[in-house]
């Protein structure tokens, strides 16, 4: 037993026999007990040595000095166990699984879970809804998913946009003024064989904004605009035969031929212009 007293019997005299002494101090029975030792010397009982064996060395007794500490934390468990949340078993039913899921605030339905404006009308969100019902999240955790899925979400648009804009700089560099005639006959050759459907896919695709694809795009455009399969001018650019047509005119003339008339510096600037459009 982990509480004994040390029980005296009364004295001829009569007295002691109901004043509790002998139970511990200030007679509380859960006290520090002691047994007396053959010639009188009482010592202090240790509680630790009715401790079951199984348990005997765990560590969770070097927290515990003394009986009250130990029934207080006994009593306190107990209460804790009888409204604790317990997860269902290996055998567990789906049904055990769903009381669980509610009792740890999972919404009845997959609509209980809310959307923000960024996510309202994403398919696949709404998808990921369902998922997380039956998951058993609670609102709090789908909050936290969502908040995260629509971070990453606009980290990645932002990170293509700036991977786009990094490519444009590129062409342009490469195709100087014939830049903005090659990307509208690849667009046309885009529209043209594989529709408009295809040509917002492949907009919103990072392979449709890729140096390589455009490039190789614009090489099939300006073959097949020569073979008149697609039409060679592009509404608000300079096309190709007006642009050869006005750099010969250019090129003939004193104002580009001669550094000391008035005009000439532009004249050798829209020189070079054409010559990309033309040659590029």
């Amino acid at each position: 037993m982990l509480i004994r007293h040390l029980v005296m019997a009364p004295e001829d005299s009569g007295e002691g026999s109901g004043s509790g002494e002998g139970v511990g101090e200030g007679g509380d029975p859960t006290s520090t007990a002691l047994d007396q030792k053959e010639g009188g010397a009482p010592t202090t009982y240790d509680w630790h040595t009715d401790i079951h064996p199984d348990v005997a060395n765990d560590e969770v007794w070097k927290s515990v000095p003394d009986v009250k500490t130990l029934t207080k934390s006994y009593a306190d468990a107990v209460k804790y166990n009888v409204g604790a949340v317990k997860m269902p078993g290996k055998d567990a039913t789906p049904e055990d699984w769903s009381s669980f899921y509610k009792k740890l605030g999972r919404p009845e339905s997959a609509e209980g879970y809310v959307l923000n404006e960024r996510l309202k009308d994403d398919a696949a969100a709404q998808q990921m809804r369902g998922v997380a019902h039956s998951a058993g999240l609670t609102p709090q955790q789908w909050e936290t998913i969502s908040s995260g899925w629509t971070r990453i979400t606009d980290e990645g648009v932002k990170t293509q946009a700036a991977k786009r804009d990094q490519v444009v700089g590129e062409l342009q560099g490469e195709w100087g003024a014939a830049f903005d005639r090659k990307i509208g006959l690849v667009q046309r050759t885009i529209r043209t064989f594989g529709g408009e459907e295809t040509f917002e896919e492949l907009s919103r695709n990072p392979i449709g904004n890729s140096k390589g694809f455009l490039m190789m795009m614009a090489q099939l455009a300006e073959a097949m605009a020569e073979e008149e399969l697609i039409g060679g001018e592009v509404e608000g650019v300079t096309s190709k035969e007006d642009a050869k047509a006005e750099l010969d005119t250019l090129t003939a003339s004193q104002v580009y031929l001669k550094a000391d008339v008035a005009g000439h510096d532009q004249a050798v600037k829209r020189a070079k212009q054409l010559f990309e459009i033309v040659y590029n």
